[in-house]
């Protein structure tokens, strides 16, 4: 409740948010001193171990509440570098043979030729 209701605000707050944006130190902050409002209990030391996952998690939260779920995957997704590659390997690709000729190329190992 507390992220989502974080989120909610930060959105008002920032009328300008773009898609590609980051949380910052002071965002964190100011969401770690939301916590006791929704009777969240976390030390300090525990949340700084955890900045990672929660700059991750706001940042998705914020995101959906700006853009919808579809924003919300754009936002993460450079967090995702199996997603990235995929996504990078499907572009221009139009047939599963032009797919595998792709990645034949790229990565001769990988894909053997039947019969090989």
């Amino acid at each position: 409740m507390a992220r989502f209701n974080y989120a909610v605000d930060y959105v008002a707050e920032h009328p300008d948010l773009e898609p590609g944006f980051t949380v910052s130190e002071a965002d964190l902050d100011a969401f770690f001193e939301t916590l006791p409002d929704f009777d969240a209990s976390v030390d300090r030391d525990d949340f700084e171990g955890a900045e990672r996952f929660v700059r991750f998690q706001l940042e998705g939260e914020i995101a959906l509440q700006a853009w919808g779920e579809e924003g919300q995957f754009r936002q993460l997704m450079d967090h995702d570098p199996q997603l990235a590659r995929a996504l990078d390997v499907l572009s221009g690709v139009e047939t599963p043979s032009e797919l595998l000729e792709g990645i034949a190329l790229e990565e001769p190992d990988v894909v053997a030729a039947p019969g090989s």
